[in-house]
Order: C-alpha cells, then sequence, then structure tokens
C-alpha cells in the first residue's frame, strides 16, 4: 500500500543522523495542477 511506503521512507529519513548545525523539516503541500507529478519521488 502507497500510504505505508511513505511511512517506510519517512521513517528512514528522519532516522538518519544529520550534519552539524542542521535542523529536520518537512514540508507538505498540495500540487492540485500536478506541476511537480513527475519530480515526486514515490
Amino acid at each position: 500500500m502507497l500510504s505505508d511506503t511513505i511511512k517506510i521512507r519517512l521513517a528512514e529519513r528522519f532516522s538518519a543522523p544529520l550534519l552539524e548545525f542542521h535542523k529536520r523539516r518537512i514540508i507538505f503541500w498540495q500540487d492540485e495542477d500536478g506541476e511537480f507529478s513527475e519530480q515526486v519521488w514515490y
């Protein structure tokens, strides 16, 4: 299921160590026009 894959990928990214002075951020947006559909990873 796609939502399970998303959860796994987010957990992997957020458990990875950060470089010094970096902060974690997550941004959600809705691309109603599909303008960025080619650039978004699933």
